[in-house]
């Protein structure tokens, strides 16, 4: 009976400590929205937002560019992003630690 607490407790433990991690690319053309609860957003490669489309970003959300050759953000609509004091929104390396964890650093920002 000890071993089955511990092996629930181990699986409730991983569980709740995975990160979250969503890929976006291409070309967003339906108003869209960035969420805290699917952060961080890895962009793997180009992301358009299209003419008369939103792409709203939470505040909190972390949003990662694995190459700055092959991975932009172009916006021909709309970006609603503000961030807080206490949770900005933040474009980083893939390789940057510092948010949204170690969730994908193998980006090559050269």
């Amino acid at each position: 009976m000890k071993n089955l607490s511990l092996i629930i407790t181990i699986i409730l433990f991983s569980i709740f400590n995975l990160s979250a991690q969503t890929e976006v690319s291409g070309t967003i053309s339906s108003n869209t929205t960035w969420t805290l609860a699917e952060s961080p957003y890895h962009a793997v490669s180009n992301i358009t937002v299209s003419e008369n489309t939103i792409l709203t970003i939470e505040p909190g959300v972390v949003i990662k560019f694995t190459n700055q050759f092959t991975s932009t953000l172009t916006v021909n609509g709309t970006l609603l992003a503000q961030g807080t004091a206490t949770e900005p929104i933040v474009f980083t390396d893939a390789r940057d630690d510092t948010y949204g964890g170690d969730s994908n650093n193998d980006g090559d920002a050269s």
